[in-house]
């Protein structure tokens, strides 16, 4: 008797383990989808369920600091990645991303030199590395340092949506609204569904005075969850006004 508990017991346990990595993958593939999808919270949502399952993963703790950086959640990515580093030391890939970290959130003095050499030197992170200082450099008014390395790597990625985004945010700082509407027109080429990009683009429709064009778009989002944001719902006043 006491053996077929034990005979039972293991193959209960066996399911829960099987179970738990079942939904260990099933969040990890949604992670990966919604980064490729430019949705860098919902990333973040999946992986903090990856995290509850095991806490103790140090490539876990990893992504979720990479995740949550490009998605500007600056303090929650040095937490993860503090964590990372402590599981499993310091390595080229950690340091690295601990870089990256520090450049985007303005500390390009002394980051811009290590980081530009690795650039030079086609290093495989050349498109995280510019899309970091290009965020950096704008946080620091550094504009014609960020409009540098946006160019750089749209020219490698030319789909790139945080370097659409944050070009187009450049160009209407300069004046420049065309430029900005076709960055922004092109963004939602890119991720029709990323309501960010979807609202910059209706407003540079607006700027550029394409107001009945601006109307679909702040109507579209409107329909979305969130909706009833309140730059929506100004968006949509906006367009009727240009529209008389």
């Amino acid at each position: 008797s006491l053996a077929l508990v034990l005979v039972v017991g293991l193959i209960g346990w066996g399911g829960y383990s099987a179970t738990k990595l079942v939904r260990l993958h099933h969040h990890l593939v949604a992670a990966e989808q919604a980064a490729a999808c430019y949705d860098f919270d919902e990333a973040v949502r999946h992986l903090t369920i990856c995290l509850q399952i095991q806490p103790q993963n140090a490539s876990l703790h990893f992504q979720m600091a990479r995740m949550a950086r490009r998605g500007n959640h600056l303090k929650l990515a040095e937490e993860h990645l503090k964590m990372c580093q402590q599981l499993e030391g310091r390595n080229p890939e950690n340091a690295l991303e601990m870089l990256l970290l520090r450049a985007q959130g303005g500390d390009i003095v002394e980051m811009e030199k290590l980081l530009l050499q690795q650039v030079n030197l086609s290093s495989p992170d050349t498109n995280l590395i510019l899309e970091a200082l290009a965020q950096g450099y704008n946080l620091i008014y550094h504009l014609d340092g960020a409009m540098g390395c946006l160019n750089r790597l749209l020219e490698r990625q030319p789909d790139n949506l945080i370097a659409l985004l944050l070009r187009a945010s450049l160009w209407t700082t300069a004046g420049n609204y065309t430029g900005a509407l076709e960055d922004c027109r092109r963004a939602v080429e890119v991720q029709p569904n990323h309501c960010l990009a979807r609202f910059r683009y209706a407003d540079a429709l607006l700027r550029t005075e394409r107001p009945d064009e601006a109307l679909r778009q702040f109507e579209y989002l409107h329909r979305q969850p969130g909706g009833e944001d309140p730059d929506v719902l100004l968006g949509l006043d906006r367009s009727h006004r240009q529209l008389g």
